[in-house]
């Protein structure tokens, strides 16, 4: 049974999204897609974004960002280690 992408949502963006784009922007990234969706079978894993950097109209270097930001009124804790299990799927998933 394959997934239905109209079913399939992707995660809101967190507050600090814009901000981060707009950091990677200034740095020489340019948004590539935003969100960034890797297609498995019976699964979709989202990125935030996926960027690229060229020099001399080569690219030079792609990645794939999860975006986190973390209020002060939460448990850190407990967000930083979703982000971090978030991160860690998102890279098993995207190797080759």
């Amino acid at each position: 049974m394959a997934v239905n992408e109209k079913e399939v949502n992707m995660p809101a963006f967190d507050h600090c999204h814009d901000q981060v784009v707009r950091a990677l922007q200034k740095d020489g990234w340019r948004v590539v897609r935003s969100p960034y969706t890797i297609y498995l079978p019976y699964r979709y894993v989202f990125a935030d974004l996926l960027v690229r950097r060229e020099n001399n109209g080569n690219v030079d270097q792609i990645a794939i960002v999860e975006i986190k930001c973390f209020s002060s009124n939460t448990n850190t804790t407990t967000e930083l280690y979703t982000a971090i299990g978030r991160i860690l799927c998102i890279a098993l998933c995207s190797a080759k």
